[in-house]
């Protein structure tokens, strides 16, 4: 994240706010994607890739659109335009956590029933409140397994513990798959709704004249009445 928002200084005055932010809303999209092929076999260097390029694309894409948020305020109003910026921020992350949470957690659950079953219908029956509890969590998942283990034979535990991990590495993917749709249309829209370079550069000699207009005589002799 760091090094994404120390790149936006070189390429934002070098390509433009809109190019900086639509680029590392691209980047972010690959990166979710990247996770798409996460399996119950993956490690952890299989999350270390898209992370580092997830947070390049963070930098690449936040600093710019924080600093179009406060440079659109006038300065007497720069609190107003932190309090706008930071409800954004908060708002999008706990949307996408209540969002792809849902999703994560759902698709773990119906792909724990769907191994459950086939289960089942190989002659290893699981109790339904047992079931129950290990759709609560991938931990609540392996310590079922564990119990499991010690009074069906390891076998069992075994069996079943790799069910609960291929059911929420298959989630991972699942919900992957959404949030890299979701971001990538959202990197569509973006590029067609931020202002151009030449247009940025309208709006600011604009607000900059209204600034200078508000500062003048006129505008201190209203403010004079005013006291």
């Amino acid at each position: 994240v760091f090094v994404g928002g120390a790149l936006t200084a070189l390429l934002t005055p070098k390509f433009g706010m809109k190019v900086t932010v639509a680029l590392g809303m691209a980047v972010g999209t690959v990166a979710i994607a990247l996770l798409t092929r996460v399996d119950a076999h993956s490690t952890y260097g299989d999350f270390v890739i898209p992370l580092i390029v997830l947070g390049l694309a963070i930098g690449l894409s936040l600093s710019p659109c924080t600093n179009a948020i406060m440079g659109s305020f006038p300065e007497d109003q720069l609190g107003i335009g932190g309090a706008v910026n930071s409800t954004s921020i908060e708002l999008g992350g706990s949307l996408g956590i209540a969002v792809l949470g849902t999703v994560l957690a759902n698709t773990y659950s119906d792909n724990l029933a769907d191994a459950a079953a086939k289960s089942a219908a190989a002659g290893a029956q699981i109790p339904e409140k047992v079931l129950g509890v290990a759709q609560d969590s991938v931990g609540a998942g392996l310590a079922v397994a564990q119990q499991l283990g010690a009074k069906l034979g390891p076998q069992q535990g075994a069996s079943f513990a790799d069910a609960v991990r291929s059911a929420f590495s298959d989630s991972v993917a699942h919900t992957s798959v959404v949030g890299a749709v979701v971001l990538g249309i959202g990197t569509v829209i973006v590029a067609f709704l931020l202002p151009g370079r030449k247009r940025s550069a309208t709006d600011a000699a604009s607000t900059a004249a209204e600034g200078a207009k508000g500062t003048g005589p006129q505008s201190e002799g209203r403010e004079s009445e005013r006291v």
